[in-house]
């Protein structure tokens, strides 16, 4: 029966170290999470709605096998994402090298 105490005692002493650490360590952790910045960007509402609602309308369903993809499909909505974002278009072409 004492070595159950004392077993009992260990892992409780234990535990109560580990809240301790964890208590210490939640209260002093200071974050590394970057400060936000504000936006100053103007967002076309009415714009971005008919976006949204233009590119739902592709029929891009992704599928297992790679032979029911419709490419097409796939390449017109490329095309549609290029004219509708001509500025992403062309920064992600520089940031592959394009």
């Amino acid at each position: 029966m004492k070595k159950v105490k004392l077993v009992l005692s260990i892992i409780g002493g234990l535990f109560v170290v580990f809240l301790i650490i964890t208590l210490f360590n939640t209260l002093t952790l200071k974050t590394l999470q970057p400060a936000p910045k504000t936006s100053t960007s103007i967002i076309n509402e009415d714009q971005a709605i008919q976006h949204l609602s233009k590119a739902i309308t592709f029929k891009t369903i992704s599928y297992q096998d790679r032979s029911k993809f419709d490419l097409t499909e796939f390449d017109r909505f490329i095309s549609f994402l290029k004219e509708s974002y001509p500025l992403v278009d062309k920064r992600a072409r520089i940031r592959n090298g394009e």
